[in-house]
């Protein structure tokens, strides 16, 4: 566990300063955010807590809508 957090902090060092250097916030906004979900992610699988497939999830959806084939 310690390893991985340790790994997106390296990630975080080598990408956040470029980003802030150039002001976009639109792009640093985008890399926060998806950052944010891959760590989880990573984190949540490290501690194996189960996590439902999002095309699962799709599937569901449809079907309540009445999209299926």
């Amino acid at each position: 566990m310690f390893l991985l957090i340790l790994v997106f902090l390296i990630i975080l060092a080598i990408d956040l300063p470029p980003l802030i250097r150039e002001k976009n916030k639109r792009d640093l906004i985008i890399y926060g955010v998806l950052f944010v979900i891959v760590c989880s992610v990573a984190i949540l699988r490290n501690l194996e807590v189960p996590i439902p497939s999002i095309l699962m999830l799709i599937g569901d959806v449809m079907t309540k809508v009445g999209l299926t084939y």
